[in-house]
């Protein structure tokens, strides 16, 4: 977490991104909150009053510019007693709803945007993969504007009931059955696949352009802090289009509030207090053990190198090291597996 933390901020630095903080200094996490206003700013000109329960979109403008709540040594996240929020990102959240609830207007706002991205056309049908909070929401989303059948992949038996939860037309455990084969089982003659790559892990993205039919849009929502290693020529010989998917805009904090609000879309799947936190976190980081499955051959040192670098890997059968790389034919590994590729992931 710290590598991706310096890389990330380092690339800000570089290239201007958003994430312009010093990861050797304390940071107070969390972009997810509702919170009660307990002081007004001077310039504060709308109808806010103390006491107003709010949330808002994770930024803050301050006199040196913006910053990412989360992501800033100068302003708190959603995990800190108090925080600063702009004035012109904030809603108010409706007396009905309840505060937990009003917390999930971030992550909601985040599936909505993707749904909007991938802007759904008569003949196409949705392919999720991965089921963790951004996956659900993009679910979701995507039911709300009455698409179906949607297909959600995930090895997690919690998130696939989780998926069904959230209105998954068809769930898939990749590592019992191909996601693509389903998809085509569950899709009619003609229609276009459009996967939506909620996984973020390296070697996802790849698995998904050597699957992925002809002519398929990829709407990449999982965002990958590693370097990635993928096979343009199937891409390119498929005519596969990629988009990525950059944040949120203004009217998606607004549909995912007002969604909320008026139960078009239902987030409610239970509560930890806060006396569970320490266990809740050391199962975020310690996510289970995915059964082990057969991955593809390799013919490239290069490749085995990269897959072994960020595997979980229970298994690798290679050749002698004294073979000289273009005599390197096939090699086997056998990990932990996520659409077909060797990543380890656990409950976001």
């Amino acid at each position: 977490m710290v590598h991706n933390a310096k890389r990330l901020s380092q690339w800000s630095q570089q290239f201007g991104g958003p994430f312009n903080f010093n990861p050797d200094k304390d940071i107070v996490l969390g972009h997810e909150f509702c919170g009660e206003i307990v002081e007004l700013g001077e310039s504060v000109s709308s109808d806010l009053r103390i006491g107003d329960r709010v949330v808002s979109q994770p930024v803050v403008f301050g006199p040196d510019g913006f910053a990412v709540l989360g992501y800033s040594n100068e302003y708190a996240g959603g995990f800190g007693e108090y925080l600063a929020l702009s004035e012109q990102l904030v809603q108010k959240v409706p007396e009905s709803m309840p505060t937990e609830t009003a917390a999930l207007m971030e992550p909601l706002s985040v599936g909505i945007q993707y749904a909007r991205i991938a802007n759904l056309q008569e003949g196409e049908v949705p392919l999720v993969v991965g089921c963790g909070a951004i996956g659900l929401a993009v679910i979701a989303a995507l039911k709300a504007q009455g698409i179906g059948p949607v297909i959600a992949s995930d090895p997690s038996p919690f998130r696939r009931t989780s998926a069904e939860k959230m209105g998954a037309d068809v769930v898939v455990d990749p590592n019992a059955e191909n996601p693509m084969d389903i998809w085509v089982s569950n899709a009619s003659m003609g229609s276009r696949c459009v996967v939506v790559e909620c996984v973020g892990a390296p070697g996802v993205l790849n698995e998904i352009l050597i699957t992925a039919p002809w002519s398929a849009r990829v709407i990449v929502a999982g965002q990958n802090l590693d370097d990635e290693v993928l096979f343009t020529a199937s891409a390119h010989t498929k005519g596969i289009n990629v988009q990525f998917g950059g944040s949120p805009i203004g009217q998606d904090y607004v549909e995912s509030l007002n969604a909320l609000a008026s139960g078009t879309i239902d987030v409610s799947f239970g509560r930890q207090g806060m006396s569970t936190l320490t266990e809740l976190l050391t199962r975020l980081l310690n996510p289970q053990i995915l059964n082990a499955t057969p991955y593809r051959c390799l013919s490239k040192w290069e490749r085995v190198v990269n897959v072994s670098r960020f595997a979980q890997i229970d298994q690798m059968v290679l050749p002698t090291p004294s073979t000289p790389p273009e005599e390197v034919q096939s090699c086997q590994i056998l990990s932990s597996h996520q659409f077909g590729s060797p990543v380890h992931r656990g409950l976001l």
